[in-house]
């Protein structure tokens, strides 16, 4: 049964049967698991309660929180346009105990209704539609705005919603690696709009008073509207760096309506929606290359080690379909990527088999995945 399904007299009973001195204590007990009932999250209590909880041996879950980093496998990715992205991907028991945190405490907190990413009901394509009727157009990006979010912000997020410090700083410590916000963990992109929230009300208290709209998908915040000037760039910036975070001018344009406009990979040029000509023709060739050469020789190909490529490229073709549902050429390559997948699943579940997990290696520096025989 799970904590928030547990009744106020079942955990009165459990008191009583184990405190030894019962009275204000319990008081305060109860208090607590009625105040985080309702709000819907599960009660916690100590590392112990949420290992029962998890069905999580004590011992493994104490590794967690202590050595995080030993749970976590480290690789980069290239980026489109240029230099490399850093991923850090849990063990798949740390994967398990975030899903849960993610579900069961972090999905329940109201996301401010700029926020249109890693949010359910909202999607790339509900971020452009605020935009693609608008006349002038401003981008700008949050610098590194995964890891800039520090093991410090992330408690404040627990320990807002009532949990003792004790278990604020478990929690935070298996959402975080080495102090900051891992671009992998599942509890990063929730709490990363958690996080974000105050600024997005003073950003869109900013756009309102200028007659403008604004809406941000992770690190990617858009305004538009009739007209935005220079200082408007200024005094967003100044706001961003208010709160902690820090613009990547390099990222920053100002689009007006007579030139191209892409928002988040998506093309609003002539007040609809599309995807861009050169991202399909990019979709198409990294389909057909996996398909012909295979996860190996793609690979070196392209440059870098990506064990997540057949769900990224997915992913990809998920976004085309998102914006364009009908397109029968993005329907086709997801056919073919999915029969690719399940040829692969098959081909490569024997190697994998007899390989140790990333649990069972916590602490190494060297995992059997890198000498794997993907080919």
């Amino acid at each position: 049964m799970a904590p928030t399904e547990v009744s106020l007299s079942e955990w009165q009973e459990f008191f009583n049967d184990r405190v030894k001195r019962p009275g204000s204590l319990i008081d305060g007990y109860l208090r607590y698991v009625t105040r985080m009932q309702s709000l819907g999250v599960p009660p916690l209590f100590e590392l112990r309660h949420i290992s029962k909880i998890l069905a999580i041996d004590e011992a493994l879950l104490v590794g967690m929180v202590n050595r995080t980093n030993q749970f976590y496998r480290d690789f980069e990715i290239p980026k489109r346009r240029g230099g490399f992205r850093s991923i850090s991907v849990p063990s798949p028991t740390l994967l398990y105990v975030q899903r849960w945190i993610a579900s069961e405490v972090l999905s329940k907190q109201e996301v401010h209704d700029a926020a249109h990413g890693f949010v359910k009901g909202r999607s790339v394509v509900s971020n452009v539609n605020v935009h693609k009727d608008s006349r002038t157009i401003l981008k700008m990006d949050i610098k590194a705005f995964f890891p800039s979010i520090q093991f410090k912000r992330v408690i404040k997020v627990f320990l807002s919603l009532g949990y003792p410090v004790s278990v604020s700083f478990f929690l935070a410590s298996l959402c975080c690696n080495k102090k900051a916000l891992p671009q992998g963990a599942a509890t990063s992109p929730t709490l990363s709009n958690l996080i974000a929230g105050r600024l997005d009300e003073s950003l869109s208290t900013y756009a309102h008073g200028r007659g403008l709209q604004y809406s941000r998908y992770a690190d990617d915040l858009v305004f538009s509207g009739e007209k935005i000037e220079k200082i408007d760039i200024t005094r967003i910036s100044f706001l961003i760096n208010r709160y902690d975070f820090k613009v990547n001018e390099n990222k920053t344009q100002l689009l007006l309506e007579s030139r191209k406009r892409i928002i988040t990979g998506i093309s609003v040029s002539d007040g609809k929606l599309n995807l861009p000509r050169k991202t399909r023709r990019d979709i198409q060739s990294q389909v057909h290359r996996l398909v012909k050469f295979g996860f190996t020789d793609f690979s070196n190909h392209s440059g870098g080690y990506d064990p997540l490529i057949y769900e990224r490229v997915l992913g990809r073709i998920g976004f085309w379909l998102q914006v364009d549902p009908e397109n029968s050429t993005a329907q086709k390559l997801q056919s073919m990527m999915q029969t690719e997948v399940q040829k692969n699943e098959i081909r490569y579940a024997n190697q994998f088999k007899a390989l140790p997990s990333l649990d069972e290696f916590a602490g190494n520096d060297q995992l059997p995945i890198e000498s794997a025989n993907l080919g």
